[in-house]
């Protein structure tokens, strides 16, 4: 799936957690994301839901 129009959903969800994605750009490009492998636990947003 691109990762280039993210915000047009309401939601990201996060199932597995790989280095070849930069989940800074997925947040900030998110309206939601919902983390399910904690693969943004270094980072600050109100966007993410820990699941």
């Amino acid at each position: 799936m691109p990762l280039n129009d993210l915000g047009s959903y309401d939601l990201t969800a996060i199932l597995t957690d790989h280095s070849d994605y930069n989940y800074e750009s997925i947040v900030e490009n998110s309206k939601i994301v919902v983390d399910t492998r904690n693969a943004c636990k270094d980072i600050k947003s109100a966007k993410i839901i820990k699941a």
